[in-house]
């Protein structure tokens, strides 16, 4: 009966789908591109906001008072003709509204028989914070200073030399992190996908998630409380050799191994104990199905 239904569910889908577009269920080919560069004058302003449906976007801060952006538009469609007639009502605006320089597209709503897609290179002031939307395409942001705001749906995330506070979060894609110093809490989360985050020194909270993925964080120096957790997949993370503080790591399906002497309570599943001194910092690290690893750094 199950196997009966599936096939009646299948069908009815099918058949939808042909009355909707006919029988042609190759996507849209041809391709129009279009590429642009627009230039905003930052001067005074405080922030920077992009947002992109399907596309990429990328970000590097310089010194500099300008914004530049370099947009490219591609629209698909099943002729070249209808791909360059859709193309014009793809808005890229970049502009000023106060002390916010805003990048973003517009675009009506599309059919199935066509594909938007808008990336975005932008240079901004390493000075601004940074606000960094995707719905499908990947954020990569090097070198700002003053907090990074970076979010996609599909699309991996990557962070490179960026500081202040940091929420970078994907649900289908893999995060990496590459950080300095943590000034303020930074917070890298995922649901489908790993997180890999290195972080040269710590002097603020770091917070780091995933539902299907494993974790590997590397808190060189200067920890101030580190969270790692996940529900499928391994934890592995590294804290620097003089590190105080309060350990807390445990899984339900997997083991702990742990590179520091532990005052406290270790068994084969869970760790939980006071590391060299003691003191304020507090790493808590779990998963559901996985190992949790805990090493201690080589120094160079």
């Amino acid at each position: 009966m199950k196997t009966n239904y599936r096939w009646i569910m299948m069908a009815a889908f099918a058949v939808c789908c042909l009355l909707a577009y006919g029988c042609d269920f190759n996507f849209p080919q041809e391709e129009y591109v279009e590429e642009e560069d627009f230039t905003v004058d930052a001067t005074g302003a405080a922030a920077l906001d992009s947002d992109t449906t399907n596309g990429a976007i990328v970000l590097t801060g310089v010194d500099s008072n300008q914004v530049k952006v370099h947009s490219r538009k591609v629209v698909r469609a099943w002729t070249k003709e209808e791909a360059e007639n859709f193309a014009p009502k793809v808005k890229i605006h970049v502009e000023r509204e106060g002390d916010v320089v805003k990048v973003y597209s517009e675009q009506p709503k599309t059919t199935f028989k066509i594909n938007v897609s808008v990336h975005f290179t932008i240079e901004a002031p390493k000075s601004l914070m940074a606000d960094l939307h995707s719905t499908n395409g990947k954020v990569a942001v090097s070198n700002m200073t003053n907090g990074v705001k970076a979010h996609t749906t599909n699309g991996g995330i990557e962070l490179e030399n960026v500081d202040g506070r940091i929420e970078a979060g994907s649900t289908n894609g893999g995060l990496k992190a590459v950080i300095g110093e943590l000034k303020e809490e930074g917070e890298f989360s995922t649901t489908n996908g790993g997180v890999n985050v290195t972080i040269s020194k710590g002097v603020a909270p770091i917070r780091v998630s995933s539902t299907n993925g494993g974790l590997t964080v590397k808190a060189l120096g200067g920890v101030a409380s580190l969270k790692a957790s996940t529900t499928n997949g391994g934890v592995n993370v590294t804290l620097p050799p003089d590190f105080n503080g309060q350990l807390d790591a445990s899984t339900w399906n997997g083991r702990v191994s742990c590179d520091f002497p532990i005052d406290g309570k270790v068994t084969k599943k869970s760790i939980y104990g006071k590391v060299g001194s003691g003191g304020d910092a507090k790493v808590n690290i779990s998963s559901t199905n996985g190992s949790v690893s805990i090493k201690k750094e080589n120094p160079a």
